[in-house]
C-alpha cells in the first residue's frame, strides 16, 4: 500500500502497524519517538494495535541526544 512518511512516498505491506514501522525505521531506538498519522498524534500505548492504511500521511520524529 502507498503511504507518505516524512514527506516521502513509500510502499508498506498491508497490515503494518505503527509499532512495526517504528521498529523497522529505528531498530536501535529505546524511546524519544513521536508519531502522527493524518495530523493526529498516535499514543505509544496504541502503536501495536494501530494499523496503517492506504494513503495515510505519517510523520515520525526521533529525538537525538548529544551536542
Amino acid at each position: 500500500m502507498k503511504v507518505t512518511i516524512n514527506d516521502k512516498n513509500e510502499e508498506l505491506a498491508a497490515g503494518t502497524t505503527v509499532a512495526k514501522l517504528v521498529e523497522k525505521l529505528y531498530p536501535e531506538a529505546k524511546g524519544g519517538i513521536a508519531v502522527a498519522i493524518n495530523d493526529n498524534i498516535v499514543r505509544k500505548a496504541d502503536w501495536e494495535g494501530r494499523e496503517i492504511a492506504e494513503g495515510d500521511v505519517i510523520v515520525l520524529i526521533h529525538a537525538a541526544y548529544g551536542g
